[in-house]
């Protein structure tokens, strides 16, 4: 996982880690070859602002 501005970074069992507000996502994969990841999101948010958008010069149809 890794968000703009930090370095990359590989979970295990029972980690945890915060994303500050308006911060960018910009790695999100399975590090294991043989196991599914499992995870639990939590938001507080706003909730008439849109969980996520597109980035500056990307339609929302780019974004995965």
């Amino acid at each position: 996982m890794r968000v703009k501005g930090a370095r990359e970074r590989t979970f295990g069992v029972g980690d945890s880690f915060y994303e500050p507000p308006d911060s960018v996502h910009i790695v999100s994969a399975n590090a294991s070859q043989s196991r599914v990841a499992k995870f639990i999101a939590f938001f507080i948010c706003d909730r008439d602002t849109p969980l996520s958008v597109a980035l500056p010069g990307e339609s929302a149809g780019d974004r995965r």
